[in-house]
This record gives C-alpha cells, sequence and structure tokens, in this order.
C-alpha cells in the first residue's frame, strides 16, 4: 500500500464559503469511492480516528474485517449522518435513551438497542461534520472501528495511526488532532428481566447497561437518566433512612433486578434530614429494625437537606407535616413535588430514643407507604 494522507477543511459557522463548501464535497466523494472499493480508508471523529467501511457492500467490511481480524460475529457500530437516521435502524428509542441523544448527540455515546429483528444494533453520531457526511453519502450511515488490531489499544491521532500502522493504509483523511482523544461510551438498553409483570411500564423501567466506559462515566449516565426519590426527616438517622432502604429493595425486587442495579433501571433513592449533621451513623434501633427484614443500615450516613439535594429530585417523600413546611421553605420552586410519604395524608412518628417495638411499628407503617408510593409508578 502506498498511504494518501489528506487534509480535512473545517466547516466553520453556519454558512461556509463555497470553496471551503466544494472541498469538502469532493473530498466526501473520494472518500466513499474508495471506501466501496475496499480499499483501507481512515477518517476523523472527536473521539479518536477509525477505519471506515460501507455498511452495505461486504467487500468494504470484509476488507476491514481482515485488517483488524476481526470475527464475523462481532459486529461494528452504525456512525450516523443525521439523528433521524436512528429510526432506521430501530422500532422505538426507549424515553430513557432519548434523553440520553438528546443530551450527548452528536457527542461521544454509542448506544445498543433492539433492532425490528429482535437483534441489537450499536448506533453513534459523531460530533465531527467530515464523518458524518461521508455516512449521509454512503446512505445514512458508516461503519466505523478503532484503528487497531482486534482487541489491542486503539491508534487515536493521525501522527500515530501514520507511524503505527501507516504501510497498512490506503487513504487517512487528517483532522488533526481529535480533542477527546479517547473511545466514546458504549451503552446498552435492555428490557427489564420482569417484562411481563411489568406491562406498560417496562419501557420506562429498561436496563441501561454501560458496556464500556470512555468519555461519560457510567455514574454520568446513571445520573442523568435515573427518576431520584428523596426521603426528608429531621436528623436522618432514622426514618427516612429506612424508607430508602426499603424503597430501593422493594423495586428491585418488582424489577427483577438486584438493589445494586436498581439505579441502572432509572429510579435512585435518597435520604437527607432538615437538622441533620453530616455524617452520623443510622441509630441502633434503625439498624436492628431492618436487620430483622434481611436489609443493613450500617454503611449509612446522615446528610443534611440542601436546597440543590431537594432540586435534584423528581419526587420528594417527606415523613412528618413538619418536614414538608421546610422542605417548602427551603426550596419552594420544589413544592409540587413534595408530599408526605404516607398517601392517606398521617405522618409516620419519630421513633429515635425510643424502643425497639415503637422501631418496628415505624418500619412497618414505612413499608406499608412505600409499597403504596411504588404502587403508582410499578405493578408488584
Amino acid at each position: 500500500m502506498s498511504l494518501r494522507r489528506i487534509g480535512v477543511p473545517a466547516l466553520s459557522g453556519s454558512s461556509p464559503s463555497a470553496a471551503n463548501a466544494a472541498s469538502h464535497a469532493a473530498l466526501v466523494e473520494e472518500a466513499v469511492r474508495a471506501i466501496r472499493a475496499g480499499q483501507i480508508v481512515v477518517l476523523p471523529t472527536e473521539t479518536v480516528y477509525g477505519i471506515a467501511a460501507d455498511p452495505g457492500c461486504e467487500t468494504s467490511i470484509a476488507a476491514v474485517r481482515a485488517w483488524k481480524g476481526r470475527p464475523d460475529e462481532q459486529r461494528f457500530t452504525h456512525h450516523l449522518g443525521d439523528a433521524r437516521d436512528v429510526e432506521r435502524f430501530v422500532p422505538q428509542v426507549p424515553p430513557r435513551v432519548r434523553k440520553l441523544l438528546d443530551r450527548y448527540w452528536p457527542g461521544p455515546l454509542t448506544v445498543v438497542l433492539p433492532t425490528h429483528d429482535g437483534t441489537s444494533v450499536g448506533l453513534r453520531l459523531p460530533a465531527h461534520a467530515f464523518a458524518r457526511a461521508v455516512a449521509r453519502a454512503l446512505g445514512g450511515s458508516v461503519y466505523l472501528t478503532s484503528v487497531n488490531a482486534s482487541g489491542e489499544p486503539p491508534f487515536v491521532g493521525p501522527d500515530e495511526i501514520v507511524a503505527a500502522a501507516g504501510e497498512r493504509i490506503d487513504l487517512l483523511f487528517d483532522g488533526g488532532a481529535p480533542p477527546l482523544r479517547q473511545a466514546s461510551t458504549v451503552v446498552r438498553w435492555r428490557a427489564p428481566a420482569a417484562l411481563d409483570a411489568l406491562g406498560a411500564a417496562a419501557e420506562a423501567f429498561g436496563e441501561l447497561e454501560v458496556l464500556r466506559e470512555g468519555v461519560l462515566s457510567a455514574a454520568e449516565i446513571e445520573s442523568l437518566t435515573a427518576r431520584t426519590w428523596l426521603f426528608v426527616c429531621t436528623g436522618n438517622t432514622c426514618r427516612s433512612p429506612m424508607a430508602e432502604a426499603i424503597a430501593r429493595r422493594e423495586a428491585a425486587r418488582r424489577l427483577g433486578t438486584t438493589e445494586q442495579r436498581v439505579r441502572a433501571h432509572g429510579l435512585a433513592f435518597a435520604s437527607a434530614g432538615i437538622t441533620a449533621r453530616a455524617g452520623l451513623a443510622a441509630s441502633d434501633g434503625s439498624r436492628a429494625a431492618l436487620r430483622e427484614i434481611g436489609l443493613s443500615l450500617d454503611g449509612h450516613r446522615s446528610s443534611p437537606l440542601t436546597p440543590e439535594l431537594l432540586r435534584s429530585a423528581e419526587r420528594i417523600f417527606c415523613l412528618g407535616a413538619s418536614h414538608l413546611v421546610a422542605v417548602c421553605a427551603l426550596a419552594p420552586d420544589v413544592a409540587d413535588r413534595a408530599e408526605l410519604l404516607d398517601p392517606q395524608g398521617g405522618g409516620i412518628p419519630d421513633p429515635y430514643g425510643l424502643d425497639l417495638d415503637t422501631y418496628r411499628r415505624t418500619r412497618e407503617a414505612i413499608e406499608f407507604a412505600v409499597q403504596a408510593r411504588l404502587d403508582e409508578i410499578l405493578p408488584r
């Protein structure tokens, strides 16, 4: 092979010059011809550079597989020309995935979704105009795979690629060093295990599994897509931590998952106290009462209630009427999201300092209220 390295002009602004636009279009045509001819063509993206293949051309795909030593069963990711092209591949985009696409596309996020035929497909909208233009010219998408042998670390930028593998590449479109220099994050959406029981709620509570952390962390993905329920009491050592733990376990049971994976299904639970000091352990009585039903508060540490914490929550459940008053005073803009945990409108008395039987009655009242609240969104 004899490598050709061609600079890609940036298309700046909403109306690039006619000369720049014409040059860009000509390079796109050249890239498409070379890809369809089975040549090894490398394109820039904002993450790492990628070897391109035409999804509709077996010659092109076979050439890239052979170059990488990639097995036939390992699929390539479609890099799209336009966000609307996602609809060509999947019957629907689940709401939480749509939230991710709205936030991170175009950008360093690959999503793996169920297709019309029951298999799955990886999709990304790169934040690079040239890569998207090539995808559009190929009919809506281009396969891009990192420049490396299968299983090896990728070569990131153009100089590194030329030095390491230039003799094995036909055409390199040089858009400069990629700004992110790290692979995209790969997230797979899967229907929940309790699919039949959940019915219409299944789409909202599918699991988002981070298959590969890249520019975006798993914590960022889950924080954006999870709906947080915040339980509020006085000191955050008795009632609200009990409610948090009970709600997490019951949500896991209904979703057919583990307590550790509830957040990946779109539900997060937290607790805080209106007069809490940070870092206190749960009370002895609350720990003992929850141990009796197989739950542990040994790792709990109290958190003071803040306006920021309130605003991050989708729903705010107060254990007593005084807590509801305090929440609305601290952050009046969240008043429409705050209510008593007991759906019948009663407060759950504070057991602090009392005997274990009192803590048991408090636990049972919390269990009843949490079940009723989860009934509002998740079938039993």
